[in-house]
């Protein structure tokens, strides 16, 4: 796939997009916060529940951990080397990752099929959606009108509360906070399980 890299202005115009900025490390973590936030209210507007994980991430309930872990073994395999040596600071933990990575190998396609099919056997996710469905029609709502009820009845209140415990955690290690910053840790540790989006966090700010 080819990708411009180009997107309009506030005068509609199209301009070379500067992506300099996106190598920061607070900005990266902002727009990661807002990119986990938008596909968890996704998530749940489409009639799904939730729980946070920590860290801004989510999961869909009802999906069996085991399951999902099934497609985390790079995952698993850096936790148990983790393990090993005793590590616990993140820098030394990425050396762990980048050295340990075996070159991927190809693999047949048939015998991939194979591998998927037997792991989709350890959890119906037909029966969830279809549970998910059933439920939204017990409560006599469409998805289309679960979205307005979603995005209607979420209380301001919350993004208030959100917004001043990200401030409390933060005033405890640093005097100073930006916008972007406060906005990052609301939506990573305090907006996730009560459905509060960015816009919600920003009209709260105003």
């Amino acid at each position: 796939a080819l990708t411009l890299n180009m997107g309009l202005d506030h005068d509609g115009k199209l301009r070379a997009i500067s992506i300099d900025e996106l190598f920061n490390e607070k900005l990266n973590t902002y727009f990661g916060s807002i990119y986990q936030a938008s596909c968890h209210k996704g998530v749940r507007e489409l009639g799904y529940q939730t729980h946070s994980i920590g860290n801004g991430m989510f999961e869909i309930s009802g999906i069996p951990k085991e399951f999902l872990d099934s497609f985390s073994t790079r995952a698993a395999e850096i936790k148990a080397l983790k393990k090993e040596f005793g590590v616990k600071d993140a820098s030394t933990v990425d050396q762990i990752a980048k050295y340990s990575r075996v070159e991927k190998r190809q693999h047949n396609a048939s015998l991939l099929q194979d591998l998927w099919a037997d792991r989709s056997k350890a959890f119906d996710g037909a029966a969830l959606l279809k549970k998910t469905l059933k439920q939204c029609d017990q409560n006599n709502i469409t998805q289309d009108e679960n979205i307005k009820n979603h995005l209607r009845d979420i209380p301001k209140k919350n993004a208030l509360e959100a917004i001043n415990l990200a401030v409390g955690h933060l005033s405890n290690y640093q005097t100073k906070m930006d916008y972007n910053q406060l906005l990052s840790k609301s939506l990573k540790d305090f907006a996730i399980d009560q459905n509060i989006s960015l816009i919600d966090l920003k009209k709260a700010l105003e």
